[in-house]
């Protein structure tokens, strides 16, 4: 049996009046082996004690709460991702079916193009809730890609491979953090991207290359 958790914590708070007695916190537990441990914790604590006791439960009842809902959100999104899948399928099934085929007085065969297919298709390819999925995975990457060149630069000063004073350093990295904030909204609202960096890469090789050879 799965334990009432406001029922217990209501059992909890009953004891402070009487704590000889927890009958009603054992018969909430009966079924849980660490019955008789909770009734000899709360008969023979404090009430401050008993009031941890209680906060912790109401924080862990918050947190099972909160996981539910998110394993809830979770199905849902799977539902909705496996409904426009299986559209997707139906389509690709439908367009390389046999009869999709007409065999010409040469042998050759034709593809029968259908018109209203077109409209099919167009269905089955408006899939919003896998785009949603697949802008959530990006954002992901794209906050750990930047969490990773963050980290980089403030350990390799932190162990002395950075000569620049310590003010630049840590005005670079909160640049490289904040990135996150300003590629919420995909594309960036300056326009710079990764191709813009890897440019000015090669730009900036150049000219090392340049002045190593004057």
């Amino acid at each position: 049996m799965k334990p009432d958790v406001k029922k217990i914590i209501a059992d909890i708070k009953a004891t402070k009046g009487n704590r000889k007695f927890c009958n009603g916190l054992a018969g909430t537990l009966q079924d849980d082996n660490y019955a008789s441990s909770i009734c000899k914790y709360v008969k023979t604590v404090t009430p401050e004690r008993i009031d941890l006791l209680i906060e912790y439960a109401e924080k862990l009842e918050a947190e099972v709460t909160d996981m539910a809902e998110q394993l809830a959100n979770a199905e849902s999104k799977c539902r909705e991702l496996a409904a426009e899948n299986v559209g997707l399928k139906k389509a690709a099934e439908f367009a390389i079916a046999d009869d999709m085929w007409i065999e010409q007085s040469d042998g050759m065969l034709d593809y029968r193009y259908v018109d209203w297919y077109v409209d099919v298709l167009k269905a089955a390819m408006e899939t919003p809730a896998t785009d949603a999925f697949m802008a959530e995975v990006r954002a992901s990457a794209r906050n750990e890609g930047i969490n990773y060149a963050a980290s980089r630069l403030a350990a390799a000063y932190n162990h002395g491979f950075v000569d620049n004073p310590l003010a630049e350093v840590y005005d670079v990295v909160r640049m490289i953090l904040t990135a996150k904030e300003d590629l919420a909204n995909d594309p960036a609202a300056d326009g710079l991207s990764g191709e813009y960096a890897e440019k000015s890469l090669a730009e900036f090789a150049a000219q090392l290359r340049k002045g190593a050879a004057l």
